[in-house]
């Protein structure tokens, strides 16, 4: 409920990136799709304890950005989160990684938060550019497509090659514009 949802955006296509991205590499990974399931709004707590319950544990590790943990206190529920989760972050750029540290410190001392900071070396780029980029992309692709039929030249089939072919998720995009 913090963002807006642009096209790339979609639950759907964040959900087949992340199997994408664990599928290979990371087999004990288990990408759910509890919260893209769910009606309406869906908020992290609910997710935190339907998967506490449901996995008979007493923490979970939530693994967020910078850009949420600098305003997790206005999460439904933050407190309890803090409570019941490991949040594991790292700095989006070199000019964050001091303010991850103070938020993170604060965080412990005002509500008992445990945190860890992942020594990765920051890039200045987010998940939110990288979705604008694939969709513009596709928006050139379809333009492409209207253009050509607008010609009168009927296209029966598309066919996708390359290194793009072999992504599920890039090709569901283009199938979708």
């Amino acid at each position: 409920p913090h963002k807006e949802i642009s096209a790339a955006d979609m639950p759907c296509h964040r959900y087949n990136m992340a199997r994408i991205a664990f599928s290979e590499k990371y087999k004990n990974v288990k990408i759910s799709a509890l919260e893209i399931s769910r009606k309406g709004k869906s908020y992290s707590i609910d997710t935190v304890e339907k998967l506490l319950s449901d996995h008979g544990v007493k923490k979970l590790y939530m693994y967020i950005g910078s850009d949420m943990l600098f305003y997790f206190e206005k999460w439904k529920d933050f407190e309890l989160l803090f409570k019941k989760c490991v949040l594991v972050t790292a700095p989006r750029c070199e000019s964050d990684r001091i303010e991850v540290q103070s938020f993170c410190e604060r965080y412990e001392k005002l509500y008992g938060c445990e945190y860890i900071i992942l020594p990765l070396l920051p890039h200045d780029v987010s998940s939110t550019h990288i979705r604008a980029l694939m969709e513009s992309v596709v928006m050139v692709f379809r333009r492409i497509v209207d253009e050509t039929e607008a010609l009168d030249i009927s296209i029966d089939k598309i066919y996708s090659f390359g290194g793009g072919a072999l992504s599920p998720v890039w090709c569901q995009m283009k199938a979708d514009a």
